[in-house]
C-alpha cells in the first residue's frame, strides 16, 4: 500500500513562494519571447501579451540583414572566451600557491585577497581607466579581456576546492621527480574540474553582461559588444525620426539572441557548476 505524502502549510507556503518567484523571472524572458516573433506594427501598438498577435520573423530579419548584429555577437563571444579562460588559469595557479604550506606569508596573501573583495568595482573604474588610457588599450579587445582577469571570489573558491584534495598525491608525485607545473597540471586541474568550470561559468556570464566596462573602454562602434548594441538599439528608437524607428520586436529579438549563448553554455555545465559550488562550500 502507498502511502499518501502529507505536506505542512510551512511547505505548501515555501512551494508557493517559490513558484511564485520562478514566474517573476521567467515571465520579462517569455514577454521577450514573444514580441520577438510579432510583427513590426503589432509589437509597436504595445501591450502586455503572452502571445504573438501576428507571428511574424522580421524583427530576425531585420537584426541580421539590417543591422548586422553578427559584429556584435563576435565581439562578446571572442572577448569572453580568451577572457575567461585567461580568468580561470590565473584564479587556479594562483589557488594552487595558496595551498602551498612553505610560501612564506601566504595568511598575509589571503587577507590582502579578502580586502579586494570589499573594494567596490566602482572606485576603481576612472583609476582603472587612465591606466588603460596610457597603456594605450582603449578600443582595443584587450581591455575587455583583462578587466577583472583575476577576482578573490574565484580564487579562494579554488583555494578551497583544491585543499580537499590529497596532499599525498602531490607528494607522491614530487618523490617520482615531478615540477610543480607537473603536479599542478596533472594532478589539481582533472580533479578540480567542477571547481574550474564553476568559476568560469561565472566568470563567462560576468563578461558577457558587462554593460560597465564596454562603456568605459570602447567607443568604436565596430567594437561594440552585445550589451552596448542593445542599448544602442534602444536609444535609437527613443531619438527616432517619424522615416526611422526600431520597433520593439526587432529589440526584443537582439535580447532573445543575446540570452541563448548563456542558456546553451549552462545547460551543458549545470552538472559541473553545481558540484563546483557546493563542493567549495563546504571544504575546508
Amino acid at each position: 500500500m502507498k502511502l499518501k505524502k502529507k505536506f505542512t502549510i510551512k511547505q505548501i507556503s515555501l512551494i508557493v513562494v517559490l513558484v511564485f518567484l520562478l514566474v517573476l523571472l521567467f515571465l520579462p524572458v517569455w514577454f521577450s519571447l514573444v514580441v520577438s516573433f510579432t510583427s513590426s506594427i503589432a509589437s509597436l501598438k504595445g501591450g502586455l501579451y503572452f502571445w504573438p498577435k501576428v507571428f511574424s520573423m522580421e524583427g530576425y530579419g531585420i537584426l541580421f540583414n539590417s543591422i548586422n548584429y553578427l559584429r556584435p555577437l563576435f565581439n562578446s563571444a571572442f572577448v569572453t572566451i580568451v577572457g575567461t579562460c585567461s580568468h580561470v588559469i590565473f584564479c587556479s595557479l594562483a589557488a594552487y600557491t595558496l595551498i602551498q604550506a612553505r610560501v612564506p606569508g601566504i595568511k598575509w596573501i589571503t587577507v590582502f585577497i579578502l580586502i579586494t573583495m570589499a573594494v567596490p568595482q566602482q572606485v576603481l573604474m576612472i583609476p582603472t581607466y587612465l591606466l588603460y588610457k596610457d597603456l594605450g588599450l582603449i578600443n582595443t579587445y584587450a581591455s575587455l579581456m583583462i578587466y577583472s582577469v583575476v577576482q578573490g571570489f574565484s580564487i579562494l573558491l579554488m583555494h578551497s576546492y583544491f585543499k580537499g584534495i590529497p596532499k599525498d598525491l602531490a607528494e607522491s608525485a614530487r618523490i617520482d621527480g615531478a615540477r610543480e607545473w607537473q603536479i599542478y597540471w596533472k594532478i589539481y586541474v582533472p580533479m578540480g574540474i567542477p571547481g574550474l568550470v564553476t568559476i568560469f561559468m561565472l566568470d563567462a556570464v560576468s563578461r558577457w553582461n558587462n554593460y560597465t566596462a564596454a562603456l568605459l573602454f570602447i567607443t568604436k562602434p565596430e567594437l561594440y559588444t552585445v550589451q552596448l548594441t542593445l542599448k544602442t538599439l534602444v536609444g535609437a528608437t527613443e531619438q527616432a525620426s517619424s522615416n526611422f524607428i526600431i520597433a520593439p520586436n526587432t529589440q526584443m529579438a537582439a535580447v532573445v539572441v543575446g540570452l541563448l549563448p548563456l542558456v546553451i553554455l549552462y545547460v551543458f555545465l549545470q552538472k559541473f557548476v553545481l558540484k563546483g559550488t557546493n563542493a567549495g562550500a563546504v571544504k575546508e
